[in-house]
């Protein structure tokens, strides 16, 4: 495959399992010398970005963060503000020239521990 996407983050039921070491690992072993791991990591409670940098890190990836804010106005939620943001961060192959799409990040993302079959810890993920 040249694109995996992964797209399971955004409710309340976090699956831990496909963020963990190993399961990045079985994906790339599924992907060409040149294919992608798109992370849907849209959330209104958990920032998963600095736990998959460092998983992209361990990997042999570049981790590209892709964010979009997006105006809805006249939202009834309970968030602040009637804005959101669309988050996707993408492992790229080293080497492999990125697009400059409005809103990529590729350096000074934060970083923290990853999270692996035998270790995960939501506490890290939580925004304060």
């Amino acid at each position: 495959m040249d694109l995996l996407l992964v797209d399971a983050f955004t409710n309340d039921s976090l699956p831990m399992h496909l963020l963990t070491l190993e399961a990045i690992q079985t994906y790339s072993k599924r992907l060409t010398s040149e294919g992608l791991i798109a992370f849907n990591i849209t959330n209104r409670n958990l920032n998963l970005a600095p736990i998959l940098n460092a998983a992209a890190t361990l990997s042999g990836y570049q981790a590209v963060l892709i964010e979009n804010p997006i105006d809805r106005p006249g939202s009834t939620d309970f968030l602040p503000a009637p804005r959101t943001e669309i988050r996707w961060l993408n492992f790229v192959p080293k080497g492999l020239a990125i697009p400059a799409w409005p809103g990529t990040q590729t350096k000074g993302l934060d970083s923290a521990r990853a999270w692996t079959d035998s270790y995960g810890s939501l506490l890290q993920a939580f925004r304060y």
